[in-house]
């Protein structure tokens, strides 16, 4: 399909976002939205892509859920063939809602935001801040690990 071409165009050009932002509580840097959108939209804009990303609110049962969908679109005005897909719907991320006020609700979504345009576009920023929001990994080896062998055949 077209958008899936246009999107590996897209991947195989754009490079990782540097990590320029500090995240003081965290003390980590990480790669922000700002600079993640200004690397990504000569790109799409190249390859006849749009990217939308708006907040979006959801109730399962009695709790509120919310935020962030991601849709990558084909941008043109071109016709497109009968029965293409003009639009990958990358998917909603989304927290509970309960005890949040309206700036961690602005944060959250621009974290989601930010994290699934990363995934959707194949980019990576040296790991960020999401180490430190989780509890304490262990110490990685810099030794590679050995390979795991599966019947004759080495992975």
């Amino acid at each position: 399909m077209e958008i899936y071409n246009r999107l590996a165009a897209l991947q195989a050009e754009i490079e990782n976002p540097k990590n320029s932002t500090e995240n003081p509580f965290y003390k980590s840097k990480y790669a922000p939205l700002p600079d993640i959108l200004e690397l990504a939209r000569p790109l799409l804009g190249k390859h006849g892509l749009a990217v939308l990303q708006y907040p979006e609110t959801r109730m399962e049962g009695t709790v509120a859920f919310v935020g962030d969908r991601t849709i990558i679109c084909l941008g043109g005005l071109e016709k497109v063939p009968e029965g293409e897909s003009t639009s990958i719907d990358c998917g909603w991320l989304g927290l509970p809602q309960q005890g949040l006020d309206a700036q961690k609700v602005g944060a959250i979504i621009t974290y989601f935001r930010r994290y699934a345009l990363k995934a959707v576009l194949g980019i990576e920023s040296e790991d960020d801040d999401a180490n430190s929001a989780v509890a304490s990994p262990e110490k990685k080896s810099s030794k590679p690990a050995p390979a795991q062998k599966v019947g004759n055949v080495a992975e």
